[in-house]
């Protein structure tokens, strides 16, 4: 099932990932292609446009955007970005750029509706039932987490809201706001309930809940830290133990769970590319087993949420700027699946389905 991903895409619903699809070559998936779809991402064309996927592995390939005739069909004027799926798999939440605005918006993959919730570009979708946390557009160092219901939209905390992370039961968030405001939060980390309840954690920067929810992921390098390790807690004890480094490699801020929470992938640079950016996928696992490099000159990757595959955005060969997606197995550096490097387009932002 999980060889030829993108190498054996075939002709579906009269585009192929052979041939450069037009705006008006690009018709509604049935119900039977979007039941199939494993993987939403997002194409930029060489016109400029950026159309949202979806794929699945054993090679369907379709557009995701389109006008499908029902009353709820509406086409985004501009895709962005992907926050990815809702825990139901029904809804993609996507940024749009409508005019001079960035706007969070939800599709309803059934109806291809569009429902834009709120000006914005961060949002996570809860792990269980139908609730997505974004923080709006607004004044800086006064921002502010909310909660869409797929209904109303409350507001959960304020303050200087930078990062926020789910926990496994959907009933509170860890949310790490970076200074001290007027608002609900102080500086730091804070678990946070639906109820707007919030309790002070002692962490690092940018924490990720674990699956099970007994502990968080982060790392200490922000702001020029010279501890690069990703440190792991035990919530229930405090506990912290840093797992193996990764050398002169840099991580960035936001480390990622396996789905069974024995591995966590971090992205890492390194300045030494002949004036640019170096970056790959740093695998560390929680056994004390050491880092696995993953990918090359990766630009962004995603967990499957059901097994240790990755999927990774490279660049294609040739210098021509162009990215591709490749499944890569969090153990090591093993491709199992990979897009062809000569089509005439970028994919991105990958978002595995629940």
């Amino acid at each position: 099932m999980f060889k030829d991903m993108l190498r054996r895409l075939l002709m579906v619903s009269g585009c192929s990932l052979g041939t450069a699809c037009g705006p008006d070559e690009r018709p509604c998936a049935n119900a039977g292609e979007l039941a199939e779809v494993e993987v939403a991402f997002i194409r930029s064309h060489e016109d400029g446009t950026q159309e949202l996927r979806g794929a699945s592995l054993d090679g369907l390939d379709v557009s995701l955007v389109c006008a499908s005739g029902s009353a709820e069909s509406v086409v985004p004027t501009e895709v962005e970005g992907l926050l990815g799926w809702s825990a139901d798999g029904a809804s993609l939440a996507i940024v749009e750029r409508v005019d001079d605005d960035t706007w969070i918006s939800v599709m309803k993959l059934e109806s291809f509706g569009l429902e834009r919730i709120a000006r914005g570009f961060r949002g996570r979708w809860s792990p269980v039932g139908h609730r997505l946390a974004f923080v709006p557009e607004g004044p800086a160092l006064e921002s502010r987490l909310q909660i869409w219901d797929g209904n109303t939209i409350r507001t959960l905390a304020t303050g200087d809201v930078r990062v926020f992370s789910w926990g496994p039961g959907g009933d509170e968030l860890i949310v790490y706001s970076e200074r001290d405001t007027d608002g609900s939060l102080s500086a730091g980390t804070h678990r946070v309930d639906l109820a707007g309840n919030s309790t002070p954690v002692e962490s690092g920067w940018y924490p990720e809940w674990s699956p099970d929810g007994r502990q968080l992921a982060y790392t200490r390098a922000y702001m020029g830290g010279e501890d690069r390790r990703v440190h792991v807690q035990d919530l229930a004890t405090g506990d912290v133990r840093a797992l193996a480094g990764a050398g002169g490699w840099l991580p960035d801020l936001h480390p990622r769970w396996s789905f069974d929470g024995t591995m966590i992938a971090l992205g890492l640079s390194e300045y030494d590319c002949i004036d640019t950016w170096c970056n790959r996928v740093g695998v560390f696992g929680l056994d004390g087993s050491g880092v696995q490099m993953v990918g090359e000159n990766t630009h962004a990757f995603e967990w499957s949420a059901r097994d240790r595959r990755i999927m990774v955005v490279e660049p294609t060969d040739g210098g021509s700027g162009r990215t591709r997606l490749r499944v890569r197995l969090g153990s090591g550096d093993e491709v199992v699946a990979e897009a062809p490097a000569d089509r005439p387009w970028s994919d991105r932002e990958p978002s595995w389905r629940p």
